[in-house]
């Protein structure tokens, strides 16, 4: 058996999100899933198998080509509060990348899924936010390898992020919570001094931030 089905104008707590395409086919006690969806300007392609029994268990796959930190920055501030979603993100910039997903479809809030962000580029949002000498390029910040995160419904951990800017290295790794009452708690280790020089010793920091 199949079966296609098509959503316009999702929304999340009253806000827009876009399109959604899905094209289903069920075989034995298996049912397969594909789905194409435009949010926020961004065009995601997923596709998945689950189980007819129980919960409904099963995985899936899915790839977004180009998703822009301002899309990244609507959907992430859904919940927030006006001032949280009025306020522009200080940089420009977007990232490319695929992930994988466990969950049951009747419970899918206890979802498990991992992201990899194959391209990141963030870029000073125009000249006039620079300071008098600063090209743009001095500011770029990208990642030298796949970025890796495992999120579920309460936070996403940062399992490996190798950023690089103009003679600067940096790794980052730590959790940011989703829920408005946890605290962001992220380590950002230096291994490249400005200038290029390599760091004698590795240096590191320690960024905690809770929303009060």
């Amino acid at each position: 058996m199949t079966g296609d089905a098509s959503v316009r104008g999702v929304t999340f707590d009253k806000e827009m999100l876009g399109d959604v395409n899905i094209s289903a086919a069920t075989s034995g006690n298996e049912l397969a899933l594909q789905a194409k969806a435009q949010l926020r300007g961004t065009t995601f392609d997923a596709q998945g198998k689950w189980r007819m029994e129980g919960d409904l268990p099963g995985s899936a796959t899915f790839r977004f080509p180009h998703f822009t930190v301002a899309a990244l920055h609507d959907l992430v501030m859904l919940r927030g509060t006006a001032a949280q979603k009025t306020a522009a993100p200080p940089l420009d910039g977007f990232l490319e990348g695929s992930g994988t997903a466990m969950l049951s479809l009747r419970t899918p809030e206890n979802f498990q899924a991992e992201l990899k962000i194959d391209t990141l580029q963030l870029n000073a949002k125009s000249p006039q936010t620079l300071r008098l000498g600063v090209q743009p390029q001095d500011v770029q910040i990208r990642n030298s390898q796949p970025i890796m995160i495992a999120v579920n419904s309460r936070e996403a951990r940062i399992r490996a992020a190798h950023l690089i800017a103009r003679d600067t290295d940096l790794e980052a790794s730590g959790v940011l919570p989703f829920s408005s009452t946890g605290g962001a708690d992220v380590a950002v280790k230096r291994q490249r001094e400005p200038g290029g020089a390599p760091v004698a010793q590795s240096r590191s920091a320690r960024a905690r931030y809770r929303e009060r």
